[in-house]
């Protein structure tokens, strides 16, 4: 698309001084004459067109033998005006890759049904996630690129209690499980949180508190009662520590020995009770009370337990 003429024009045509607008008219024999047509008439449309080619940012050189460069100026301006880093165009719109609507990088974007798909599914599964496991007290520092967290604290298990006196001595009581809470967290890079593992209590901000379970206790006259479990508060989700069972009364076994056993520690949602002289599983589980031939169980480790969401 240019101007061409077999002759050397090398200027515009003069303006109209008479005439009118209005739409050309065929001539009526007898009643008035056809519109005269300037060559102003026919520069005003080779100009603007020419105009439409000399804006394509691809290609703006305007060539008389070529019929397609005014459709191929309006395309060309079009893309230029979407923004980059996409993949696939529809009309006037630019879709983002699934890629971009995962990282969220694709705010000004229209979203494409895929990508609608994979942002779902990313957030159903949480993003990618990373898990610490924190046994004494101290700082935690948020690392880089993780922005959510979820805590959970468990409280230390209670101890299972001693076995009475003597061959006829009744069973120890298990020790109570340690409280569970759960929380999640908004967060930010380097931010730093205190927390602290005690036998007293497991505490992460201050607020979310999981309490040690209750000691097992010892058999006397009677077997010893279980440990009652601990408490817990400041969470979506706060589980009270399972209480330990009661002492065993001593019996005659098969070898007509007088023997007894120790009551079973309490559980919690991450640390099983032990049985009869042994220590809680995992964390906050409660410990076995003491029976015949074995001392009481300690109880199981409280912790935070983080799981850091990227």
């Amino acid at each position: 698309m240019d101007r061409f003429q077999n002759t050397d024009l090398s200027s515009t045509p003069p303006e109209p001084t008479t005439g009118e607008t209005g739409y050309l008219r065929q001539a009526s024999p007898g009643n008035y004459e056809a519109s005269a047509v300037y060559a102003w008439y026919f520069h005003m449309l080779v100009e603007e067109l020419r105009n439409v080619v000399l804006a394509n940012p691809d290609d703006p050189t305007p060539v008389y033998t070529a019929l397609n460069q005014v459709q191929a100026s309006i395309a060309a301006q079009i893309n230029a005006a979407t923004p980059d880093g996409t993949e696939t165009v529809k009309g006037l719109v630019r879709f983002a890759t699934e890629e971009e609507h995962v990282d969220g990088e694709s705010d000004e974007l229209a979203c494409n049904p895929a990508g609608v798909k994979a942002m779902i599914a990313d957030s159903l599964a949480g993003g990618s996630q990373a898990t610490v496991v924190l046994t004494s007290s101290g700082t935690y520092t948020v690392p880089a690129g993780v922005f959510a967290i979820e805590v959970e604290c468990v409280g230390v298990g209670g101890s299972g209690g001693n076995q009475g006196s003597g061959s006829a001595g009744k069973g120890g009581g298990g020790g109570g499980a340690g409280g569970y809470a759960r929380k999640r967290y908004s967060v930010t890079p380097e931010q730093e949180i205190a927390y602290t593992i005690t036998g007293v209590a497991t505490t992460f901000n201050g607020t979310l508190v999981a309490n040690a379970g209750g000691a097992g206790e010892a058999g006397s006259l009677r077997p010893g009662l279980g440990g009652i479990g601990g408490t817990a508060s400041g969470g979506d989700i706060n589980i009270k520590g399972g209480d330990g069972s009661i002492g065993g009364e001593p019996y005659v076994d098969a070898d007509t020995q007088l023997v007894g056993y120790g009551g079973t520690g309490g559980s919690c949602p991450v640390g099983f009770g032990a049985r009869s002289g042994t220590a809680g599983a995992a964390y906050g589980g409660g410990g076995g009370g003491g029976g015949s031939g074995v001392g009481p169980g300690a109880g199981g480790p409280g912790a935070v337990i983080i799981r850091e969401i990227s």
